[in-house]
């Protein structure tokens, strides 16, 4: 085992939207990370260090990815559908301890198999394929925090086609989005995809709106309408 500090942040701490375990698990992260700057293992390598299923290791960290603590990356294989490993780094948190620091996904001459006894074993044989072998690395952007409660999640290339599509109120979208998630405990896949879907819902209500507007009026020409024929 690493015998590495592990660091929990109070953010993480204290987020209800993140399990015990989760926490702990985000913590064993670090230590790794401490290390070698990223981490390599495995659900299973997890799995079996905290006696629990590969399943609820896989939810935990899609919860911590989720949220944007953590970016995880994969590495493929040269068919580009089968999965060769996975590279987990920590994302910055504002308001993390001092020795803390953010953690970028490494160049990828500097990829290291995961701290387990099994890829320990066949360090030399994995290194020598990796130089041998044209190898393709899918690096996921990191999330930055936005909103007056620093709980909405964008990329760098989210934010930019934010700007592109709403030029004139992309910031009050964002803000709408940051009251709504911490007055409701609310969370997300894809806060880009949020936000382009409330907009998508509100062009239909005022299309609604509209129609049953018209509605109303033709309603209201045809009542007049036939009171006149009468009056005729």
């Amino acid at each position: 085992m690493p015998a590495y500090y592990a660091v929990i942040p109070a953010t993480i701490r204290y987020d209800s939207r993140i399990s015990a375990n989760a926490k702990l698990l985000y913590g064993e992260i670090t230590a790794l990370c401490n290390e070698k700057g990223f981490c390599w293992a495995t659900n299973g390598y997890f799995a079996k260090l905290y006696h629990c299923t590969i399943r609820s290791i896989q939810g935990w960290i899609s919860k911590l990815e989720e949220l944007g603590y953590i970016t995880v990356s994969i590495r493929y294989k040269e068919d580009m559908r089968s999965t060769d490993s996975r590279c987990i780094s920590i994302n910055d948190v504002s308001d993390a301890d001092s020795c803390m620091k953010k953690f970028s996904p490494p160049h990828e001459k500097n990829f290291m198999p995961p701290h387990e006894k099994i890829f320990m074993e066949n360090n030399t044989v994995y290194n020598n394929t990796f130089n041998n072998k044209k190898e393709i690395y899918k690096e996921k952007e990191t999330k930055h925090r936005y909103g007056e409660y620093k709980n909405v999640l964008l990329t760098d290339t989210e934010l930019e086609k934010l700007k592109a599509e709403y030029p004139s109120d992309y910031k009050d979208r964002i803000e709408r989005l940051s009251c709504y998630i911490e007055s409701t405990g609310k969370s997300y896949k894809s806060h880009l995809a949020t936000i382009r879907n409330w907009d998508r819902m509100d062009k239909d209500r005022k299309k609604a709106t509209e129609k049953q507007k018209r509605n109303y009026d033709m309603s209201i020409d045809e009542v007049y309408g036939i009171v006149g024929d009468e009056d005729e």
